[in-house]
């Protein structure tokens, strides 16, 4: 979280690109990027989307959003099955896009085609952006939850933000990557607090540990 060390917007935004640009040169690193919420982190944020077209008042749903850097999805191996991810020049200036997952599309467009559809999640008088992708449906806040709507922003076009998550794609031990990050993140910044770094294995096993817990119980009541 940058606000930590008072960064502003201007020098926020450089360090973001500059960590990315950093670690994606480490020796066995296939791809990084940013995102606002970690798959499985317990934490989502939640926005009301307008779909164009409908009256007033209508049409309008609450709906799980996310924030993220390009190449998010090819970093977490989350298929887009239809369309486009997210790319450089999803930036400020350029046409609004926005990404949504399968659940979204299957629930407010059904059977229609959701490409090139636009949404507003600034209130029924927008801006509007157009849906360029359509991303596989995963798991957002937990194991158990059900099949959720969900709209991805892209990072370079949406409202700063201060607190991020770096996800790295590596082709080395995981494990062994967390401490090379760190170095360079500190090299960059040795004031700014590094929070969580772990793998997404750890990660998963985190968000299995109450499923466990019950497991276990239940296994020692059998026993009793």
């Amino acid at each position: 979280d940058l606000k930590l060390q008072r960064y502003d917007e201007g020098r926020g935004k450089e360090f973001q690109r500059q960590v990315v640009e950093r670690v994606s040169t480490l020796p066995g690193v296939q791809m990084v990027s940013l995102v606002r919420d970690l798959p499985l982190g317990n934490s989502s944020g939640n926005v009301a989307v307008n779909l164009q077209g409908g009256e007033a008042g209508e049409r309008v749903y609450l709906v799980r959003s996310n924030v993220v850097g390009p190449g998010y999805f090819r970093v977490m191996g989350i298929p887009i099955s239809m369309g486009r991810e997210f790319t450089e020049q999803d930036r400020e200036g350029a046409p609004g896009v926005v990404i949504i997952n399968e659940t979204m599309a299957r629930r407010y467009w059904s059977p229609e085609n959701p490409l090139g559809q636009r949404i507003s999640i600034s209130g029924e008088n927008g801006p509007f952006m157009e849906i360029v992708g359509v991303a596989r449906d995963s798991k957002y806040k937990s194991l158990e939850e059900g099949p959720t709507p969900l709209v991805y922003q892209p990072l370079l076009q949406a409202n700063y933000q201060s607190r991020l998550n770096m996800v790295v794609r590596t082709s080395d031990d995981p494990q062994n990557m967390l401490g090379t990050v760190r170095e360079q993140i500190s090299q960059m910044d040795s004031k700014l607090p590094l929070v969580d770094l772990q793998t997404m294995a750890q990660q998963v096993n985190l968000a299995l540990l109450p499923a466990k817990a019950a497991a276990w119980f239940l296994g020692l009541f059998g026993i009793l």
